[in-house]
């Protein structure tokens, strides 16, 4: 138990949480809560970005399937949100 309790103790962040006052939890809450707000929204870009860069090479390879009339690229249900089309 001595064990984690000096683990806990040694770490500057917690160390920094328990010695506080109420606005200085208030802002390491804060700072925390943005922090897993901004890792949310750079995972949901991260996975935006390679939804496009999979449906442009989706499209590509329909355009290029119909490359003597490329107006006749069908708009497919699943090629239809793409930065190309």
């Amino acid at each position: 138990m001595n064990v984690n309790t000096y683990f806990l103790a040694s770490n500057p962040f917690i160390d920094a949480y328990v010695q506080s006052d109420f606005m200085g939890k208030f802002i390491i809450l804060g700072l925390l809560a943005l922090s897993v707000c901004s890792w949310v929204l750079i995972a949901y870009k991260w996975r935006m970005i390679h939804l496009a860069k999979r449906r442009s090479e989706q499209f590509y390879r329909a355009f290029d399937a119909q490359r003597s009339n490329p107006l006749g690229v069908e708009a497919k249900k699943e090629l239809a949100p793409n930065p190309f089309f």
